[in-house]
Order: structure tokens, then C-alpha cells, then sequence
């Protein structure tokens, strides 16, 4: 089936696209969507030119987030963002935008899909896993003893191994206390 040429304006592909009159221009130049004439384009290979490029652009986003996770986040960006400032076009400036844009969108899904977490965060949850701890070794160093006192080797193999599984139980269950304690935080961040 032949589909027949149908012309947009630039004013039609502002709208369906969400691009300004100059950024329609530009793609123009650029090849991306296809001029008919003067104020005109081709709506379907624009279309399709415009999704094309879309596609192109996320796959590029996507290798730059996979490449400063393995160059290092913090450096790339600041190594952008010093192109930036660096850009003697507005094109080069622009290109490096974007790609500021994609390493931004990237860490905020990291966020979203909670692969990122905060220090403090961590900090915190090390704490209360450092501190129960704690509390189950001070409490098996006071229980211990009595119920040890006056037994067999075996015996004493038998309660030893008894209070290392309730401390074993207790830290896990800590564990959880913190997953749902973050969990909580989350909620209450809105995140």
C-alpha cells in the first residue's frame, strides 16, 4: 500500500513534535525531517525521520550513562560540563547538553528504579546493622556464661551453637527492620 505525500506546515510539526520553529529548521538542515517547500514538509518521512532520530538519540543517552558508569559519573559530567564552557559554537554547546541531559535522566532513573542510594542512607542502615550487632554479642557475653557453667564439652558446643542461631535470627531480622524502614523513608519522600 502506497502511501500518498501529505504536507505539514512548520507551525503542524511544532505542535506534533513539541519543538520550536527554529528546532524544526534545524532538523530540517540537519536531514532528520524532509522539506517540500518553502513552510512545508513531507509529514510521514518527517515522521518517521523524527522517530528514527529519537531512537537514535536515547541508544546514544544510553551508551553515555554506560560509559560513566564505567569512566566514573562525577568526572564525565564535570569533564561535560568543562566542554561546555569550553564550546565555541552553539552547536557544540548544544551536542554537549544533551548529553548532560541523557547522564541527568539516567541517574534520575537510577533513582527511580532505586539502583542509586544516598550515603547517608547507607550510613545509617551500616549503623543500625553495627548496632544490633552489638547488642546480641553484649547480650550472649552476659547469658552465656551461667548457662554454660557445670555442662559437657558437647553441651556446651550445643548452647554456644543455639545462641549464635539467635543472634544469626535477630541480625536478620534487623535486616528487614531496615528494608522496611526504607521502604518508609521512600514512601515518605514521595520517591
Amino acid at each position: 500500500m502506497k502511501i500518498e505525500t501529505t504536507e505539514a506546515t512548520t507551525e503542524q510539526l511544532c505542535r506534533l513534535f513539541d519543538l520550536t520553529s527554529a528546532r524544526v529548521g534545524q532538523l530540517g538542515k540537519d536531514g532528520i525531517i524532509f522539506k517540500t517547500g518553502r513552510n512545508k514538509f513531507d509529514l510521514w518521512k518527517s515522521i518517521k525521520g523524527y522517530i528514527g532520530f529519537l531512537q537514535k538519540s536515547k541508544v546514544d543517552g544510553a551508551q553515555n550513562i554506560e560509559r560513566s558508569e564505567t569512566l566514573g559519573d562525577a568526572h564525565e559530567l564535570e569533564e561535560l560540563v568543562r566542554q561546555v564552557k569550553a564550546a565555541r559554537t552553539y552547536n557544540d554547546a548544544r551536542t554537549l547538553k544533551v548529553q548532560i541531559d541523557a547522564l541527568r535522566s539516567g541517574y534520575a532513573l537510577e533513582v527511580e528504579q532505586n539502583r542509586y542510594c544516598s550515603k547517608s542512607v547507607i550510613k545509617e542502615a551500616f549503623l543500625r546493622i553495627i548496632l544490633a550487632n552489638k547488642a546480641m554479642m553484649m547480650r550472649l557475653i552476659a547469658d552465656l556464661p551461667p548457662m554454660i557453667e557445670g555442662t559437657s564439652p558437647a553441651q556446651c558446643q550445643k548452647i554456644i551453637k543455639q545462641k549464635v542461631y539467635e543472634i544469626l535470627d535477630h541480625l536478620q531480622n534487623s535486616e528487614d527492620k531496615i528494608y522496611s524502614s526504607d521502604t518508609a523513608h521512600e514512601k515518605d519522600d514521595g520517591v
